[in-house]
């Protein structure tokens, strides 16, 4: 299959980039040298960027957690903050996941099917949000997961306009033990703008969206 895929886009153009994944550069350092834990070619470390050496601190591709800019950045502050002193760390549990494509993909939280009893799951069409059809993109979709007994939105999910920025948004509403459905549809969004299509789709989630009937 890889290799007719590869034969079809060979016809339409001249060059083809296959990314297939990162690895940590740690080949060389000699940290087993000096204690540091590795495992699989990666620092081992702590919330608070901290390897098993108490004075050796790791941020980055090179600790092998989720490889990602936004968490290298959190990683290297925390890192820094330790090594002078202070006590800060990171939150691994909720890191929002972007495929910057068109149109762009977002999750974070929990993923779960309709039929999942745990979870109230709701989809909502992204084509009912005025700056999208404003901007000709009145496609993809929004999905939010509650949990059934809380009313605790744990999960967001998105593909359509803007979903890079608006994952940020549903980020906010799930740390920290997460806002329930019906604190989040009290929120005034301004209007229009693409982040509705968050508050939209809770809103339906709760029952009370003015645009489409519960699904």
């Amino acid at each position: 299959m890889g290799l007719f895929v590869y034969r079809v886009v060979r016809r339409l153009v001249d060059r083809v980039l296959v990314a297939v994944g990162r690895v940590p550069n740690t080949e060389g350092l000699n940290l087993e040298g000096v204690g540091v834990e590795v495992r699989n070619g990666a620092v081992v470390v702590d919330d608070h960027s901290r390897t098993n050496v108490p004075s050796i601190y790791a941020a980055g591709d090179v600790t092998g957690k989720y490889m990602l800019a936004s968490v290298a950045k959190v990683q290297g502050i925390v890192a820094a903050e330790n090594a002078a002193g202070l006590n800060t760390r990171i939150d691994y549990e909720l890191i929002p996941m972007v495929v910057f494509s068109d149109p762009e993909i977002a999750s974070v939280g929990i993923v779960a099917s309709k039929d999942d009893p745990r979870y109230i799951v709701t989809k909502m069409p992204n084509a009912i949000n005025y700056r999208a059809i404003a901007y000709n993109k009145p496609y993809g979709w929004t999905k939010i997961v509650a949990d059934r007994i809380s009313r605790r939105i744990v999960g967001f999910h998105m593909i359509g306009p803007w979903a890079s920025e608006i994952v940020n948004t549903a980020s906010i509403a799930i740390r920290k033990g997460g806002l329930t459905l019906d604190e989040l549809k009290e929120w005034v969004f301004s209007h229009p703008v693409f982040t509705e299509l968050f508050i939209d789709a809770v809103e339906l989630a709760s029952g009370s969206n003015v645009y489409l009937p519960k699904r």
